[in-house]
């Protein structure tokens, strides 16, 4: 019997050894990016170790994904719309190291801020002002409390204005509020990210849409008949992406953590996520 019982804990030993699990919390608008780079990532690891890899996965909007991390979700990795949601778990202890020393500051992708607007844009929208100006505009964007998104549309939308970039509003801060306030008012439906957002309006919801370039770029890419426009002054979003030491150490997958988040800025990578 005692034999037996050495054979079980070593047999199970041995398979905790060749299969480990990781978990990544990831903002929502990449989603369809990370499924194809996983695959990427579980063949060349299993080349390299001989180990199988599993992923467990969760997409929500970026501030949701670290508030839901810094609440309990252990997630391994923390792929995140917005430098603060990685700040906030390294507020709470569980990022400890200096994600801002890997290639790119931590930044893994970038984009733009666009509007996107109805096939033949029937309501002429080029600009930020078009959004507020007499025409009854309804206006689609994902909810700044939930969504790094819809954060980035804030600052753009905010930094236009203050800039002097939108007409009928006075340059600085109190014509930057005015816009925002004004701008605000004009969108009916806030959603839970910004792939809620690019989905509510594939199904015909709204009249424009504001969102990240790649959303509305992967959207033309299929066969969507929206179009969208880059606003005479927008800003360049970066996304980051991190080892949530706490939990990699927990789970004893740091060296894994650490290969994935390496491997996103690969070649190989890159190019999925140029792609979609």
């Amino acid at each position: 019997l005692f034999i037996l019982l050495i054979f079980s804990f070593a047999s199970q030993a041995w398979a905790q050894e060749r299969e480990i699990t990781l978990t990544l919390g990831a903002y929502a608008t990449p989603r369809e990016a990370y499924r194809r780079i996983i695959p990427l990532f579980q063949k060349a690891w299993q080349e390299k170790t001989g180990q199988r890899l599993q992923f467990k996965e969760s997409y929500v909007g970026s501030g949701a994904q670290s508030r839901a991390i810094a609440g309990g979700l252990e997630a391994d990795v923390a792929a995140l719309a917005l430098d603060l949601d990685l700040d906030r778990l390294a507020g709470e202890g569980l990022i400890t190291h200096d994600w801002r020393a890997k290639p790119f500051n931590g930044i893994v992708t970038t984009s733009l801020v666009v509007i996107v607007f109805r096939e033949g844009n029937p309501l002429g929208i080029r600009d930020w002002a078009d959004l507020v100006g007499g025409k009854e505009v309804e206006v689609l964007a994902p909810d700044p409390k939930a969504s790094g998104g819809a954060m980035w549309n804030v600052m753009a939308a905010y930094g236009a204005a203050k800039r002097g970039r939108v007409g009928g509003y006075p340059e600085g801060e109190e014509g930057a509020k005015r816009f925002l306030a004004d701008l605000f008012r004009r969108v009916f439906v806030l959603d839970k990210s910004a792939r809620d957002s690019i989905i509510n309006y594939e199904r015909g919801v709204g009249d424009v849409l504001l969102t990240y370039e790649n959303e509305a770029w992967v959207g033309k890419l299929a066969g969507k008949t929206y179009g969208y426009v880059i606003p005479s002054s927008t800003i360049r979003i970066e996304n980051p992406v991190a080892v949530v030491d706490r939990y990699a150490e927990k789970h004893g997958v740091r060296p894994a953590a650490e290969a994935f988040v390496d491997f996103l800025w690969t070649k190989e990578a890159q190019q999925v996520f140029a792609e979609l």
